[in-house]
């Protein structure tokens, strides 16, 4: 599906989470939840300028990054596609939510800035 994990994060947010030398729990994470909902690049896309806008207060490090992106994602496909991902966790949704200050719209400009970072890094299917 994709090839996201913390380097690419790294690179394309401007984090520092550490990567293992075996496996990937960004990436495995990202997978398990596409692998029973639709996958659409654009909700990615949107779901990485919401961990860019929320890293910017917020410390994002190896110990919260897993539900941080899975409530982006879940967020982003919500916004993008309109359709719900299944999520048991809507205290973890509206903590992001608080982090992101409810600001869930992506302008033009943001979109395709993150476009061309995520498109030069990651090559999707």
């Amino acid at each position: 599906m994709t090839m996201i994990n913390e380097n690419t994060i790294n690179k394309i947010v401007g984090l520092n989470l550490k990567s293992r030398f075996f496996g990937s729990p960004v990436k495995d994470r990202i997978e398990s939840i596409y692998s029973n909902n639709p996958f659409n690049v654009e909700s990615l896309v949107v779901a990485l300028i919401y961990l860019e806008r929320i890293s910017k207060n917020e410390k994002i490090d190896n110990t919260n990054i897993i539900p941080i992106i899975q409530q982006c994602i879940i967020l982003a496909n919500k916004f993008i596609i309109d359709y719900e991902i299944v999520n048991n966790d809507y205290e973890e949704e509206m903590k992001v939510i608080d982090m992101l200050n409810w600001r869930l719209f992506v302008n033009e400009n943001d979109y395709s800035r993150m476009k061309i970072k995520f498109s030069n890094l990651v090559p999707c299917i």
